[in-house]
């Protein structure tokens, strides 16, 4: 059988559910593919945080479900005392998993609803291509076969894309890790809380936030060029040496575990190819952040392939591209990382207190915002 479409999205995470409710609302016949049995099956249950950026603006457009949204972030050094950040810009949290209130869940039921066709246990068997585009895909679905042919592709299939075959791919020797566990009420609701100790995680940062609903996330991230233990272990030396953090998680909490490789790839389009979210590369190299990059690429992307194919012109495609590489300049957080991984305890004591008196006399949220590598 043959499945004809406007849009074929791979991948049903953050990126590929956003892109095919987004270009589903703009009346393109969308179609999406899952390679697992449930939507957000790529992952356990956990709660993700990411800076505003755009994010409000998208996510009151688009209806988005967020867990939480905090404008308070408690930054904690090795000595105790901490650095209380009031942002007038808010941090979300999102829920990710295969729960059906999970990001990827509700957005889905939101594309369905909009007129997306969603197919789970859909495996691609075989790309063909012709004059650099893709012209139709082979995808087993639930034991049966569609050849499936698309005015446009849009990879959301993760940082181990198969359609990175297409394009030219730096890597960096070098990966973010988490590991952590998820359960109810490990922290206060109004607030963030990040932890930093260079001699147990270096280059790393360990995060404790809740939702509304109470479900709660702890969770260690580790940069793979300092990474002298599993991930696993590093946590739980961490929570060894916080007991108020290990008393309040407990032992019925569920693990989790993800990483994420830092590349990037030549072009975000290729013919009739676009690239959203980690597969587009778009990981951010310093806090790791991969939500904020994957609902804002694929609202663009689903703008410019709204654009491209209403016009008849899939040159307006690259539109995205160029927006997407302004929009997530990496050299700032690169840099950002470089100078953070250099820094010995002591040091990170010493910027807690100069934060805390800078924050007296001054606004410094542009500062800080400027951590996650985003450009306005």
């Amino acid at each position: 059988m043959t499945l004809e479409c406007d849009v074929l999205v791979v991948g049903a995470g953050p990126a590929g559910t956003v892109a095919a409710l987004r270009c589903a609302k703009q009346g393109l016949d969308t179609v999406l593919l899952e390679k697992n049995s449930r939507v957000g099956g790529h992952t356990k249950t956990k709660l993700d945080a990411s800076a505003d950026s755009e994010l409000s603006k998208i996510m009151d457009e688009m209806g988005l479900k967020d867990e939480n949204t905090v404008f308070i972030s408690n930054w904690h050094p090795p000595s105790g005392n901490y650095f209380r950040l009031k942002s007038e810009s808010p941090e979300y949290f999102f829920k990710r998993g295969p729960d059906s209130d999970s990001f990827e869940a509700d957005t889905v039921a939101k594309a369905k609803a909009a007129g997306c066709q969603v197919y789970l246990n859909s495996k691609i068997e075989e790309i063909t291509e012709t004059d650099g585009k893709i012209e139709s895909l082979t995808v087993k679905i639930n034991g049966g076969v569609e050849i499936i042919t698309s005015r446009v592709v849009v990879a959301a299939d993760g940082g181990n894309s198969m359609f990175h075959r297409f394009v030219t791919k730096k890597t960096e020797d070098r990966k973010k890790i988490g590991y952590g566990v998820s359960g109810k009420d490990f922290s206060d609701k109004d607030s963030s809380n990040v932890y930093f100790d260079a001699e147990l995680m270096k280059g790393g940062y360990f995060y404790l936030i809740t939702g509304e609903s109470g479900v709660s996330t702890a969770c260690i991230v580790l940069d793979s060029k300092h990474l002298e233990q599993k991930a696993e272990e590093a946590f739980n030396v961490f929570i060894s040496n916080h007991p108020e953090i290990s008393e309040r998680i407990g032992s019925d909490a569920a693990p989790f575990y993800g990483e994420g490789r830092i590349f990037d790839l030549n072009t975000l389009v290729r013919g009739n190819l676009v690239f959203v979210g980690e597969a587009a590369g778009l990981l951010d190299p310093f806090f790791g952040y991969g939500m904020t990059t994957a609902i804002v690429s694929a609202y663009y992307a689903g703008a410019s392939i709204t654009q491209a194919l209403k016009e008849g012109d899939l040159n307006l495609l690259n539109k995205y591209d160029s927006l997407m590489k302004e929009k997530f300049n990496k050299r700032m957080s690169d840099m950002y990382q470089r100078v953070f991984e250099s820094l010995i305890n002591d040091d990170l004591d010493l910027i807690s207190n100069l934060l805390t008196g800078i924050s007296e006399k001054t606004d410094i949220n542009l500062l800080l915002q400027e951590l996650s590598g985003l450009s306005d």
